[in-house]
């Protein structure tokens, strides 16, 4: 079984980071996020990390490290 915050993979067999927009229990399953919510990063692990979703945000996965490099670039 897969970890909390990760998914069972049918195409690759493995156990898979859950994505933005989605959590995952431990169950190796991957929920979806109710239509206007998203999780703010992957792995989330509960519908209790969900948010509410604006109306013209676009959801794309990004690391960490991209994320404060933007920052470092606008601090």
């Amino acid at each position: 079984a897969c970890p909390a915050g990760q998914y069972y993979d049918e195409i690759s067999g493995e156990c898979t980071i859950c994505p933005i927009g989605s959590y995952c229990e431990g169950n190796d399953e991957k929920e979806d996020c109710p239509v206007n919510s998203t999780t703010a990063s992957t792995g989330s692990t509960s519908d209790l990390q969900l948010r509410p979703q604006s109306d013209n945000e676009v959801i794309v996965s990004r690391s960490r490290t991209a994320d404060f490099m933007d920052w470092l670039d606008n601090n």
